[in-house]
């Protein structure tokens, strides 16, 4: 992460390495790529994939029939095998009643801590705060709102999520950090998706209330996951949506009896054609089918949807009617273009160069440039097919492979020097060679710019061979020749 000149802050991706002269460092070489979008992108896209399977994982244990301590124990067990979260493994789950906090499941606790903490009255500790406010505490050491002490205490901090129904609370969710922690808006989003779940489940839990609100619990997940369901009745030419559909839409609830004309209506023009043939073929060929679009909400935005289909078939193999979900896929969607755009100008930068660019790992090549086969004559399946050191001068294969060994374990040498390349037509080429140390597949490697400098050789020896023949002619010249400093000091006759 750097800062610009304005203060404002960016992520940045920094290739460079040192030049050196005669064994001294001299310098620094560098280049600052700004990877923000890229880098933001794939922040938000893993939030969003870990939400949510979390939110799906949580919806699965909530409808096995087991007790509800059971069910929240086994959350509990969910979260603190998160690693993205950053948390230590142990916490509780409270219920709520009567303005205090009870203890319904642990893990990993001191007896200490079980006792004093078995019962919290709203408004004391960090729990208790949590629930009288409804809203997270976090906390990341021992500080003054951390009241309950016990002998061997160890130093940390928490996350103490609330758990509500609109506007009350009915329970809480105590989880460890490490001291020093520093708070993370990503993982709060995460709990509190978590904890709007608990609350569906704390709320339906009882066999007779669980059978009467399955489909409420099934809005509040589909609800966290954008996902709704639907039924396309093919004898009745009707379509049924869930409630999430209408949100994604961008309609309230049931405001309007959908259709299957008014859902062509709000599929992007660009994208109508290939989802009706899609769906043709779908029908036709008795499969289910995925497919991505983009939908017009009323207001104008576009949002991209992902479809996914199964087909209900009688006993007679007739197609009855065609289920499925729908998911707002749009963050998903505008980061992975985000991702590419920003490969695409790495792509083209490198592609573009007017030197070869390898990479080296292993003793083979793992990515080479265009100018790299212009350079070579070598395709790039060819580069990559045997080790790098076969395209190397015979005379200049030892130096070149004991400088990418010393390199590969962190010796410092010249990043910069000379040898002779051999082309595809056995031609010798003397190439330039820029070369520093990096990382390839979590590995290490090396970055290598290579700039042929063969015609530069080529003409700094035919100035050497001229000036040798301009130095014998003036020497045989029966002509007498005298050359003299500025001081009047004689440095040269002929003979």
């Amino acid at each position: 992460k750097m800062k610009r000149k304005n203060g404002s802050s960016f992520y940045g991706e920094l290739r460079g390495n040192i030049t050196m002269n005669n064994g001294n460092i001299t310098g620094t070489q560098g280049m600052i790529r700004d990877v923000t979008d890229r880098k933001v992108s794939e922040e938000k896209l893993h939030s969003i994939h870990i939400q949510q399977k979390l939110v799906a994982d949580i919806l699965r244990m909530s409808l096995v029939d087991n007790g509800l301590n059971e069910k929240l124990a086994n959350i509990l067990d969910l979260l603190l095998d998160m690693p993205e979260l950053g948390l230590q493994k142990k916490g509780a789950i409270f219920l709520a009643e009567d303005q205090t906090l009870f203890m319904a499941t642990s893990r990993n606790l001191s007896d200490s801590v079980n006792h004093d903490c078995s019962h919290i009255p709203f408004g004391e500790c960090l729990c208790g705060m949590a629930a009288l406010s409804g809203k997270i505490e976090f906390s990341d050491s021992l500080d003054e709102r951390h009241t309950t002490y016990y002998d061997g205490i160890q130093p940390h901090g928490h996350y103490c999520v609330p758990i509500l129904a609109g506007r009350t609370t009915i329970g809480a969710i105590n989880l460890y950090v490490n001291e020093g922690s520093q708070r993370n808006e990503t993982a709060e989003h995460i709990l509190t998706a978590v904890a709007d779940v608990i609350s569906g489940v704390i709320k339906h839990n009882s066999a007779k209330e669980m059978l009467l609100s399955s489909e409420a619990l099934l809005q509040d997940a589909q609800r966290l996951a954008m996902i709704g369901n639907w039924e396309w009745n093919l004898e009745k030419q009707s379509l049924t949506w869930s409630d999430e559909i209408f949100r994604i839409f961008g309609v309230e609830p049931r405001s309007y009896q959908p259709s299957v004309e008014a859902f062509e209506a709000t599929i992007h023009p660009d994208d109508l054609e290939d989802f009706l043939r899609q769906r043709e073929q779908m029908l036709a060929e008795n499969q289910s089918a995925s497919i991505d679009h983009r939908i017009i909400l009323p207001d104008g935005e576009v949002r991209y949807v992902q479809e996914r289909t199964q087909l209900i078939i009688d006993s007679q193999g007739k197609i009855i009617s065609v289920v499925g979900t729908v998911q707002d896929i749009t963050d998903r969607k505008l980061a992975e273009k985000a991702i590419r755009e920003s490969e695409e100008k790495y792509r083209l930068i490198t592609e573009n160069a007017g030197e070869a660019i390898l990479v080296a790992q292993d003793g083979m090549i793992m990515f080479a440039n265009e100018m790299s086969c212009q350079i070579t004559g070598y395709s790039m399946s060819d580069l990559s097919s045997k080790p790098f050191i076969d395209f190397v001068h015979s005379d200049d294969q030892e130096m070149v492979f004991q400088r990418h060994k010393k390199r590969i374990q962190g010796e410092h040498i010249p990043n910069r020097y000379e040898f002779r390349l051999m082309t595809r037509d056995r031609d010798a080429r003397w190439v330039a060679i820029n070369a520093v140390l990096t990382t390839w597949d979590d590995k290490p490697a090396t970055l290598n710019l290579i700039t042929d400098i063969t015609d530069q050789k080529r003409a700094e020896d035919e100035l050497a061979k001229s000036e040798r023949r301009y130095l014998a002619m003036v020497d045989q010249s029966p002509i007498a020749y005298e050359v003299y400093d500025k001081d009047g000091l004689q440095m040269k006759v002929n003979t």
